[in-house]
């Protein structure tokens, strides 16, 4: 509590024509700490001091009632903020501690397939028992692994050591309570094939075998040429170089190069990573202006798969002491290219990136978010567009021009940057750089080092957003075995827009009620219908707030036509119209099934 502190706050206040007041929090250290003697004693002595503005204590209820009054009473001048609130800080917690952020992802994923799973088990099976007890310790314990500084990379050693263990523990005993309830579905539904290996995902609920590739095609062939390998399917071809890098993606029904002229595709890039300040947080922009090393050294390439699947499985060594082995497949039909690699971690001060230099120009790129879609700049024409040098992303980051579009979707990564890419006198392209692994000293001096990190991603071609979305679903959906394939308990049938089914669980009360919770993925209007399986026929649905309990309240949107303010409607063929990004809670109750 400074008088600089107090003239900041002042002239900070961008609407004076509109208020007088401004808010200033106090208080000692950023982790909750209260005012001291000192600061009290300031704030008194500096109430009515001339030169300054006046001071006084106050509730923040106050604060906020008065500033709401002086928005109404401002009317049509009432100022609008439409987009995103960026934080300009702390870029590097979306990759430090890769092992946070992959377990992370992995175990939401594992508890959407156990909990569908659970649910089918039930109904199938009377004496199965949903090991609700079990579900919830591993939702506490990951909860609690999102806090910060944990989830951020930004703790001490002890603290990510543990996390480590956590989930460790917790995704050994995912699959086996998912092993659990397959085996009760196999044995109550013993009719029902079982799939060795599979995936369920959002995108369908549907049991994908992953032993086979997609037949009836054209066969997958990988032939070498000249000092690299050509992938084709016949409907993407790819050129590998002897580097070990994508040097051409074409989309062969377009025609169409997708790799930026002179670029590579899949590329590694080493940066510099030495903030000026708070080393596990930051990233400097100037980290961007060149990298220490591009690209892999002293690279191998084996060949391997079949007329379904062609892989090729590349190895080198990368910045002081570290490896990389990376496999590129191509699959019969898809319209896709795929990734996996394993980093062997050993560097200091080092931010490791792979790049995706594409020949598409845009003006914006669209990132997943939390149950939807953000847009930023690609190119940086401001300083606010500048300071979005390294973005948060979920699930996969979306260039489109006005017609074509390309996805890159990933399966453990939150960082991601863009720029445009300049050929000559005009700009070729986009540049699209996923961050994988950052090497910071402090808090933790050993930060991911000596350890092997696993990444995946995929690049999808000439897709929609919806398109991509489904790709990402499946992408980061955990593998299964012996995955028992039964009709979903509840799918949609779209009639427009794209509406995800993004959970399917029992409800918290032990009711046996279904709760299904879904959203508009793509920022449009959206209308499906709902349909239910033979395990849920004749149930139910109302909607319900996100507590699974009361109906929804006040003027928030609804997403069931037909219901009247929470009253149940024959779950089946029931209408549903959603606005964009709107997020829903429906609860499914079948006559007869009553649990505790």
């Amino acid at each position: 509590m400074q008088p600089e502190e107090l003239r900041y706050a002042e002239s900070n206040a961008q609407d004076k024509e509109l208020i007088d007041q401004s808010l200033m929090l106090y208080g000692y250290g950023d982790g909750g700490g209260g005012p001291t003697r000192e600061m009290v004693g300031r704030m008194h002595r500096m109430r009515s001091l001339e030169g300054l503005a006046t001071c006084q204590s106050t509730a923040p209820d106050e604060f906020f009632d008065k500033l709401a009054q002086q928005m109404d009473d401002a009317g049509d001048e009432r100022p609008h903020w439409r987009g995103e609130l960026y934080l300009e800080l702390h870029r590097a917690t979306l990759t430090s501690q890769q092992d946070m952020k992959n377990g992370c992802r992995t175990e939401e994923s594992q508890l959407r397939a156990l909990e569908y799973l659970c649910c089918v088990a039930a109904l199938a099976d009377q004496d199965y028992k949903v090991p609700r007890e079990q579900i919830n310790g591993i939702w506490k314990t990951l909860l609690l692994n999102q806090f910060h500084d944990i989830l951020p990379g930004s703790a001490i050693s002890w603290a990510h050591r543990l996390a480590r263990e956590d989930y460790q523990r917790d995704e050994a005993l995912l699959k086996e309570l998912t092993r659990q309830a397959c085996d009760a579905i196999a044995k109550a539904m013993p009719g029902e094939q079982v799939l060795a290996q599979g995936k369920i995902s959002q995108a369908d609920w549907r049991g994908h075998d992953l032993s086979i590739g997609q037949r009836g095609g054209i066969p997958v062939t990988c032939e070498r040429e000249h000092d690299g390998y050509v992938l084709d399917n016949g409907i993407l071809r790819i050129l590998v170089s002897s580097e070990g890098t994508v040097d051409s993606l074409v989309d062969l029904a377009e025609g169409r190069e997708l790799v930026a002229s002179g670029e590579h595709l899949a590329q590694y890039a080493l940066l510099t990573d030495k903030p000026s300040e708070r080393d596990a947080w930051e990233i400097d922009r100037d980290a961007f202006l060149g990298p220490v090393a591009k690209g892999l050294r002293d690279v191998t390439i084996e060949k391997q798969g079949d007329n379904d699947q062609a892989t090729l499985r590349i190895s080198g060594n990368l910045g002081r002491a570290s490896r990389v082995s990376m496999t590129v497949s191509l699959k019969a039909g898809a319209k896709k290219l795929d990734f996996t690699s394993q980093v062997d971690w050993n560097e200091k001060d080092r931010f490791l990136k792979v790049m995706f230099p594409l020949a598409l120009v845009t003006d914006n790129a669209t990132y997943e978010c939390q149950y939807g879609t953000v847009q930023r700049p690609v190119c940086k024409n401001t300083e606010s567009d500048e300071a979005h040098f390294e973005s948060c992303t979920h699930r996969f980051v979306y260039l489109a021009e006005s017609n074509y579009g390309v996805g890159v979707a990933n399966a453990s990564t939150y960082g991601a940057s863009v720029r445009e890419l300049d050929g000559d006198e005009r700009v070729c392209g986009t540049q699209l750089g996923m961050s994988l692994l950052e090497s910071p000293t402090y808090p933790d001096p050993h930060t991911d080092a000596g350890r092997v990190h696993s990444f995946a991603w995929s690049v999808c071609v000439g897709a929609s957003l919806p398109q991509v979305v489904d790709e990402a679903s499946e992408l980061n959906a955990p593998v299964l075995s012996n995955l028992p394939v039964v009709d979903p308990l509840v799918s949609l049938d779209c009639e427009r827009g794209h509406i995800v089914l993004d959970w399917l669980k029992e409800a918290d009360d032990g009711s046996g009620d279904i709760v299904v919770r879904l959203y508009e993925a793509v920022g449009g209007q959206a209308s499906a219908k709902l349909r239910t399986n033979v395990l849920m026929a004749q149930a139910t649905v109302r909607e319900t707030d996100l507590l699974e309990e009361n109906p929804v309240q006040g003027s928030l949107a609804t997403a069931l036509v037909e219901s009247r303010a929470g009253a149940p409607i024959p779950a089946q063929g029931a209408q549903l119209r959603m606005g964009p990004y709107q997020l829903a809670t429906l609860r499914l109750h079948r006559s007869g099934v009553e649990r505790v």
